[in-house]
């Protein structure tokens, strides 16, 4: 199969994987950045620990880890660039922008605009 097109298994099991690369890479932007490093270590032990039940080498628990780390520190650059470059286009405000907290803002949401939000989230 080496060149061709992968298995539907193997397909289903990459994006179960890119899947989790993008939320720890979520997870880990949503920390303040001095927490980043810490957090992808402690994802990273996880990895590790899972890899563990499909194989008992060593080396491959260590690379699997080692991958996922490193796609989810791809990741974690992109997205930084992206809302860097979403920013700066004025289309995207962070929680901490001073304007955004501001009583009395028409953009603001209220609760009543949320719970429609979230009743679609958890399927209601």
């Amino acid at each position: 199969m080496h060149g061709g097109r992968m298995s539907d298994d193997t397909q289903t099991e990459v994006e179960r994987l890119v899947g989790i690369a993008q939320l720890h890479a979520w997870n880990a932007l949503a920390r303040p950045p001095a927490q980043r490093d810490a957090h992808l270590a402690t994802c990273r032990d996880f990895w590790k620990h899972y890899a563990a039940a499909y194989t008992t080498s060593e080396a491959q628990c260590d690379g699997f880890a080692d991958s996922l780390e490193r796609a989810t520190r791809e990741l974690l650059a992109e997205m930084e660039k992206n809302i860097a470059v979403i920013r700066r286009a004025g289309g995207f405000r962070m929680v901490e922008d001073a304007v955004r907290m501001e009583p009395g803002r028409s953009d603001a949401l209220t609760l009543d605009e949320l719970r429609p939000i979230f009743r679609k989230i958890i399927g209601r």
